[in-house]
């Protein structure tokens, strides 16, 4: 799954824009991200609900290339967008840009710029403050997604358009598709219960898969697991035999 050829083939005119940016302003962003998509490097992070409660490691954090499009899915009772990002490095900094797909439609929905990744100092526009939530719960989920790229058990797998699309595009004087890529988490040799310590087991349940670490800088990601022996058991709704797929 990547739209960004989709997104980057509209005009201005055709991307709805922040009421509060001129259309000048909006015209030159635009501008920039159609050059700098030609440099990207796409990654498909899954469902935004699989990440739901993970937690980043911060020096796992670290943008893969220059010129990352990172593509989230989103589905509710009411509706299903899609987020995509666009994280550009600078001389100045790291300018990431979100657009959201629904409907058919695309929309901006801002532009962040700080001067490294993994800065606290944050300069968004438009700046308002449903928009830096927006901004937080964005980039938290492509922290989850860096930390489990730079684990030492997850291999990247590319997925390329076909030859024969790519060569009606080509006749068609457009431009060729996007590939992108997913990560595929390496299965462990066998699940490991905890059944130690002077303390009651607890219920049987479904623990999360999680980055840990077992050297320093060293990362593997544990897949989940069911642990626990106690009495009852706990309900968990999600499904993590694939992460990111």
């Amino acid at each position: 799954m990547n739209r960004l050829r989709e997104l980057t083939e509209l005009r201005a005119d055709q991307i709805l824009f922040p009421e509060e940016w001129e259309y000048e302003n909006a015209f030159a962003i635009w501008s920039d991200i159609q050059n700098f998509s030609e440099q990207s490097m796409c990654f498909w992070l899954g469902e935004v609900e699989q990440l739901d409660g993970l937690k980043p490691i911060p020096e796992l954090c670290r943008l893969p290339y220059p010129v990352c499009w990172f593509e989230i899915g989103c589905t509710t009772e009411a509706k299903t967008w899609i987020l995509g990002i666009l994280t550009v490095q600078t001389d100045k900094g790291i300018r990431i840009t979100s657009f959201r797909r629904m409907n058919g439609d695309w929309q901006m929905r801002f532009t962040a710029d700080t001067d490294s990744y993994n800065s606290g100092k944050l300069f968004i526009s438009p700046p308002r403050e449903e928009i830096r939530d927006e901004v937080l719960i964005t980039k938290q989920s492509i922290d989850m997604f860096l930390s489990a790229l730079h684990c030492t058990n997850v291999k990247k797998e590319e997925t390329a358009p076909s030859i024969k699309i790519q060569h009606k595009r080509q006749k068609r004087g457009k431009k060729p598709l996007f590939s992108y890529w997913t990560l595929s988490l390496l299965q462990e040799k066998s699940a490991r219960l905890h059944n130690g310590g002077t303390h009651a087991s607890p219920r049987v349940h479904l623990r999360r898969g999680h980055p840990r670490q077992y050297a320093p800088g060293k990362y593997t990601w544990v897949h989940p697991c069911k642990v626990g022996t106690g009495p009852g058991i706990v309900h968990k709704d999600y499904d993590g035999s694939r992460i990111y797929d």
